[in-house]
C-alpha cells in the first residue's frame, strides 16, 4: 500500500505521468532526499521521456537493467 500523500510527491506525479503500478513504485522512491540530494530527477524523467539518452557503465550492467 502507498500513501502518496506528501506536496513533493504529489507535485511529481504530473511530470512523471504515471500509466502503471511500477510507475508509483519508482515515484514513491524517488521523492527522497537522496535521489533528490543527489539530483537523480530530472535525468530520470529526461530520460523516461526520451530527451536524453540512456546510458550504461557496462554491458553487464545493460543486460540486467535494459
Amino acid at each position: 500500500m502507498f500513501q502518496i500523500e506528501s506536496r513533493a510527491q504529489m507535485a511529481m506525479l504530473p511530470r512523471l505521468k504515471p500509466n502503471g503500478f511500477y510507475d508509483l513504485v519508482i515515484e514513491v522512491a524517488i521523492v527522497r532526499s537522496g535521489p533528490i540530494q543527489g539530483e537523480m530527477v530530472h535525468p530520470y524523467l529526461h530520460r523516461r521521456q526520451g530527451l536524453e539518452p540512456v546510458s550504461y557503465s557496462s554491458e553487464a550492467v545493460r543486460d540486467v537493467l535494459g
